[in-house]
């Protein structure tokens, strides 16, 4: 909404006298033109050149307290009424508002989204077309009339819902109007694999690869990659599909999460196998799981912290002074700081320990 200051277009004056009354209003009793969703402010006390009239417009409002103040949903004549009973005469004058509508807006809810989805195409949406998307949040969602899936923050178990906004001005009058909606990004299913690296001794010659999975608790997954096969329905690393070459090998284990409504998401996680000919097969690199998420970082004003099992934390500056810190375990906390440089170490209920650098900027 805004305030308006009359601006001379052209001045339509009704002006009846009997009498000598003339130049009751001022020259700044100029027609104007509004929309109906802004607010409009005039004080007609200023517009009076003779005091001690009386206001009142086309639609029948008084104005007793010679104030037009509020949103305007039709066009209206303005009077002022003056009468002098020393003269005597009386006359009128009168200045014209147009009120022009709103644009109508209609938008749609986006579909949903997967946070590994593709950039959204926005403009069918909603209609007029030529408008402006946008969101109010920090995170670059929207960029033009597309939305970044990928720019939400991860970690998320359930879906993030975040608000768009869709605002239109019509070229012929000027006035503008905001619409809304909702869209919703579906975090992607956690994948955990037991080991990112293993060792195949070739004597053994395959790997059951269903058993290197630790989530999700399924054998809906499938693996890929060179030297992966199916033998029953299981997925298996058989050195004699690489010819028994020694060497390292990648290879993913790709999961959809097939409940709820589509989109249906996917991830993957990858595991590297050295086919050695060394005597034993083991795990190199066992993974540690419940790894902290720190987001945004860099963050403006507030970071969050986010980890799969409770925790507690203290923030230090780069001086070693303890800015803030929570003994209270959760899983969920967010950092309010000020510009600058901090250390966060958490610390989980097992006794795991994360020491971590944050920048607010």
């Amino acid at each position: 909404m805004k305030n308006f200051t009359l601006s001379a277009i052209f001045l339509m004056v009704v002006h009846t006298v009997f009498g000598q009354c003339d130049h009751l209003l001022s020259s700044k009793a100029t027609d104007l033109t509004t929309c109906s969703n802004e607010w409009i402010s005039i004080d007609l006390e200023k517009l009076e050149n003779r005091t001690g009239g009386s206001w009142s417009s086309s639609t029948g409002t008084n104005f007793g307290s010679k104030t037009l103040k509020g949103i305007l949903t039709e066009s209206q004549t303005i009077y002022y009424l003056y009468t002098d009973n020393n003269a005597p005469c009386t006359a009128t004058d009168s200045f014209m508002i147009k009120v022009n509508e709103k644009p109508r807006i209609q938008v749609q809810k986006p579909s949903d989204v997967c946070e590994n989805g593709p950039d959204l195409q926005l403009t069918a949406f909603a209609t007029p077309l030529g408008g402006t998307w946008f969101d109010t949040t920090k995170l670059a969602l929207v960029k033009g009339a597309d939305f970044y899936p990928a720019n939400s923050p991860a970690t998320a178990k359930e879906p993030r819902f975040y608000q768009l906004f869709y605002r239109y001005t019509d070229a012929t009058t000027q006035c503008s109007d905001t619409a809304e909606t909702q869209i919703a990004v579906k975090p992607l299913p956690v994948i955990k694999l037991k080991s990112v690296d293993y060792k195949l001794a070739l004597k053994d010659s395959m790997l059951l690869l269903d058993t290197m999975v630790k989530l999700p608790h399924t054998d809906e997954g499938i693996w890929s990659g060179l030297g992966v096969g199916q033998v029953q329905n299981h997925y298996y690393f058989l050195s004699d599909a690489v010819k028994g070459i020694t060497g390292r090998y990648e290879i993913y284990y790709t999961y959809t999460d097939p409940r709820g409504p589509s989109p249906h998401c996917s991830n993957n996680a990858k595991l590297v196998l050295h086919l050695t000919n060394d005597s034993v097969s083991t795990l190199v690199q066992k993974i540690e799981y419940d790894e902290l998420a720190i987001f945004p970082n860099p963050g403006s004003g507030s970071v969050n912290l986010a980890l799969d099992i409770p925790f507690s934390y203290a923030v230090y500056n780069l001086t070693g002074k303890m800015v803030t810190n929570q003994q209270a375990s959760s899983t969920r906390a967010t950092l309010n700081l000020e510009k600058g440089m901090y250390i966060v170490v958490v610390k989980t209920d097992s006794g795991a320990k994360y020491c971590r650098k944050i920048m607010v900027k």
